[in-house]
């Protein structure tokens, strides 16, 4: 699933030039596009923390992994802060017409994701072990509740939201903690009789929403319809997805290589795209080519990371890419 999720990330990254967004490399808007990236949003990153949080709430709860806190946070820095201090100041050095130093304090370009899953998993790990009791459905409600008014407060009433990526780790870390009452409550036992139809209609209403109608007057009634709706979704597809018994050898072990080498494509990706965008006949290609432009970037966008994640995917450099 975290495959998954990764390609509707480079998928993303490949739209949003011609979402209205990117104007610094002559980005340009294409509704439908627009649109598509507005879909994407609303699901791939959650679905990433979404694993992240089951898989940690897997391994503490049912392998009794993580039972040493300082080991697991020096991990943590190693695998998260350090990439992102290093590619952090790779783009800062190699494209200093677009990021500067003080962009590192507010999570530079698409690496504040790495910043924002380690404050997660601090809070994670430091909740997990000193909460020792389960919880029961009235609980889960509350926290989800508290935790969402604390992410409108923040995001209301707090300036310097985006420093250090505190307040994106707030927000995320909702879909992290439904990933980890799903290892909790093992919901991947549970019968896809009706997860399906459940599944595809929480889609369907994400998909027409976005699609066919304005978005809410209401920042946070918008906010809560998608968020709603994606959470479905995305616990729904995990369920379907770990109900499906044949799948072939050889996709099992391309969607295991894959798995092992996310975080590099990801690093790598949006890094790629820049790259090409600031060619200026590339830049104008993909400005013409609007309507096959998308899918140009995503085969680029996503072969050459991982291309390049797979180079670094080694005992000696594999720290660089989360591996």
């Amino acid at each position: 699933m975290r495959v998954l999720a990764m390609t509707m990330i480079v998928a993303f990254h490949s739209i949003y030039f011609y979402s209205g967004m990117w104007k610094v490399l002559g980005g340009i808007y294409v509704p439908i596009w627009e649109k598509t990236n507005r879909f994407l949003d609303s699901i791939d990153l959650s679905m990433f923390v979404f694993i992240s949080g089951f898989l940690f709430g897997y391994l503490f709860i049912h392998k009794k992994k993580y039972r040493d806190i300082k080991k697991f946070i020096l991990d943590k820095i190693r695998r998260l802060i350090v990439p992102y201090i290093v590619w952090g100041v790779f783009l800062i050095i190699s494209i200093p017409s677009l990021f500067n130093w003080r962009d590192l304090m507010f999570g530079i370009c698409h690496l504040w994701f790495l910043l924002m899953l380690f404050w997660i998993f601090l809070i994670a790990i430091i909740i997990s072990t000193f909460w020792k009791k389960p919880l029961n459905n009235f609980s889960i409600l509350l926290i989800i509740i508290i935790l969402y008014t604390l992410w409108i407060v923040f995001k209301c009433y707090f300036p310097y939201q985006h420093f250090l990526c505190i307040g994106s780790s707030i927000s995320y870390t909702i879909a992290f903690y439904i990933g980890f009452i799903c290892a909790e409550k093992e919901v991947w036992k549970f019968s896809s009789v009706f997860v399906g139809p459940c599944t595809l209609s929480a889609l369907a209403a994400l998909f027409i929403h976005i699609y066919f109608y304005q978005p809410f007057d209401s920042i946070i009634i918008e906010d809560l319809y998608i968020r709603f709706f994606s959470y479905i979704s995305i616990v729904g597809l995990f369920i379907i997805l770990n109900h499906v018994r044949k799948t072939p050898p050889v996709l099992l072990r391309i969607v295991d290589k894959l798995d092992n080498l996310c975080m590099g494509i990801y690093i790598f990706n949006p890094i790629i795209l820049i790259s090409i965008l600031l060619i200026p006949p590339v830049n104008k290609f993909f400005v013409v080519n609007y309507q096959i432009g998308p899918l140009l970037l995503f085969l680029v966008s996503f072969s050459i990371p991982l291309l390049i994640a797979s180079l670094l995917n080694n005992k000696y450099l594999s720290w660089l890419t989360w591996s």
